[in-house]
Formats: structure tokens, sequence, C-alpha cells
């Protein structure tokens, strides 16, 4: 949405990825929508239009981040190591328009109410937020009780975290990690939910799903 009093903005000699790379082009947004792109645009006749020069700029569709400690992280060494927050503005001065919030490793002083509340108000201000519930810890902090309801209740709510490869977690086996993860994937084919298990890579997780399976037969 442009400034006040200019429901269209045209972006000229932007470099464009859509997002492969389009080269040099200009821009149309009518309200919040993309109206037209192409190599040059003229101002529609009869409309107030904002004109942005975005030559030398990129021009990018809004970036997706899995995982921002939108309420702060922090608090392992004490109450001054708690990092504040963040703003709305942080977020789109790096091109996120997506979002998915996360509880870092003080699942004590804040919690996922807390973090339900700080991403609904991010939707209010204009951007896609999501969260995870749990945190780095087993078992899992929730708000409605469980993993499951989290995700079946909430509609922000869309998977669950646990650290499984990190010094600062429960240190959970592979046994102990299974009942969770099926919470976070009985919905599979309604609702798209997940799970994500904190600093591990594809390999690991398949490796950690393999020993489950050999452990708790």
């Amino acid at each position: 949405m442009g400034k006040e009093g200019f429901p269209f903005k045209l972006f000229r000699g932007g470099k464009l990825y859509s997002p492969e790379q389009e080269g040099m082009r200009d821009l149309l947004i009518a309200g919040d929508r993309i109206a037209r792109i192409a190599a040059h645009l003229d101002v529609p006749k009869g409309l107030d239009v904002e004109i942005v020069d975005a030559e030398g700029q990129l021009i990018v569709p809004g970036f997706v981040d899995l995982h921002v400690h939108l309420i702060g992280g922090g608090g392992e060494d004490g109450p001054t190591s708690r990092v504040p927050e963040i703003a709305l503005s942080e977020l789109t001065h790096a091109g996120i328009t997506t979002v998915v919030g996360v509880l870092g490793t003080d699942n004590v002083t804040r919690g996922p109410e807390a973090l339900l509340a700080k991403v609904k108000a991010l939707c209010q201000e204009g951007i896609s937020a999501y969260m995870y519930t749990g945190s780095y810890h087993l078992p899992s902090v929730t708000i409605t009780g469980s993993v499951k309801r989290d995700i079946a209740l909430i509609e922000e709510v869309i998977g669950v975290k646990i650290a499984i490869a990190d010094h600062r977690g429960s240190q959970v086996t592979a046994c102990e990690l299974r009942p969770t993860s099926g919470q976070a994937c009985w919905m599979k084919g309604s609702r798209s939910s997940r799970w994500t298990a904190s600093g591990t890579g594809k390999r690991m997780r398949k490796r950690a799903n393999q020993s489950a399976r050999e452990e708790c037969q």
C-alpha cells in the first residue's frame, strides 16, 4: 500500500527476482496486489500513483524465516543475557513477510502463550506469522496441555520445537523423542503440520528415526 492518498505504487527500474532473475523491470502495486510487471510501465491516466525510483535496488518476493525468537532469546547465563523481543520493522527491513516464531532455552520466564500473543500482533500489523509450540526441552511446554491439541486447535501453531543435538537441551534418546514427533504428525493429510528438531540436519533426523525404531522395539 502506498502513502496516504496513494493506493497505487509504481517501482521503476529495479532488478526483479520472481524468484528467478527477470532483469530490470517496472512493477505496479494496486493496494496490496501486484497489478503488472513490464520492462516499462506508463503511469495509468487518472490515477494517483506514488513513483518509487528502484534503480540500483533489488525487487524480490517477501522472504520466509522459519526460525525466529520473536519474543527474545538467550537467558541461559542469567537475566542479563536475555535478548529483547523483535520489532516488526526489524523483520520488514530484512525483507521478511512470513515468519515462524520459536522459544529458546528459556521456557521459564518466556512461554508459548506470550509467543502466540506476539504472533497474533504481527499478523494484525500486516505480515504472516506462525509459531512452533514447545522449546528446547522435553516434556514440551504447551498452551493447551499437549502438543497434539496445540497443533489441532490453535491456527497459528504449525509444529513443535525440540532440541536433540544441543548441550542445552534435555539430551533425549530417540525413543523418548518418538511420542512427541508422533503427536506433531498425527494430522497428516488433514492439516499441514510438522515438527522441527533444533540443531539437526536431514541426515541426522533420518538417523534418529532409524534409531528410534531399533531402540523402541
